[in-house]
Order: C-alpha cells, then sequence, then structure tokens
C-alpha cells in the first residue's frame, strides 16, 4: 500500500511526516546491533550511518537482513555516544547508540 506524501488540512495542502521510525537493540552495544520496525521489500533501500555526536561520519554500515531484522557490527567501533541515522528514499530518522 502506498502512502501520498501530501495531506490536506485546514490550512491548506501540507507534506506529511517525512520521519522514519525504528528501534536499534541492545542498546548499550558491544558486538552487534539489531535494528526492528523498517518495512523490507525490493523497492527499498536503506543507508544506515553511524556518526558521532558533532554530526561527523564514523561508519557507513552494511547491514545483513534476516527476515524484518537488520544486524549491524559495531564490534570494530570506538566505545562511546554514536547517533544511528537510518534513511530510505524519502526518509530518515535517528537513535543515541551507545558503544561499549
Amino acid at each position: 500500500v502506498s502512502q501520498s506524501r501530501y495531506q490536506v488540512s485546514i490550512n491548506g495542502i501540507g507534506e506529511l511526516n517525512t520521519k522514519l521510525f525504528f528501534n536499534a537493540s541492545p542498546n548499550p552495544a558491544s558486538d552487534k546491533v539489531f535494528v526492528f520496525g523498517l518495512e523490507i521489500n525490493p523497492n527499498t533501500n536503506y543507508s544506515m550511518i553511524l556518526t558521532d555526536v558533532a554530526g561527523k561520519t564514523v561508519k557507513n554500515l552494511s547491514p545483513k537482513v534476516f527476515g524484518d531484522v537488520f544486524e549491524i557490527n559495531v564490534s570494530d567501533v570506538s566505545k562511546g555516544i554514536y547517533l544511528l541515522r537510518v534513511s530510505d528514499n524519502d526518509k530518515s530518522g535517528y537513535q543515541k547508540l551507545v558503544i561499549e
């Protein structure tokens, strides 16, 4: 089912929310992180990037797909606080991720 990016409001036409919602677990993590809640289909390409709190890219992630879960390896990432950014063609979302 396709959703329109626009909705009609009392004040006119406004763009729908372009935030992507997902969950990453475990958090804190040390080896692997599992990303849940994303729609997985052949027409959607997700980009997953780990940034530091200043916004600098630390790692472009290459997730593995297991059913409806993405698995990302963070075993080579230094301990610290990061932002996991997940994007598709139209939306993006962030989640704080602690690596220990």
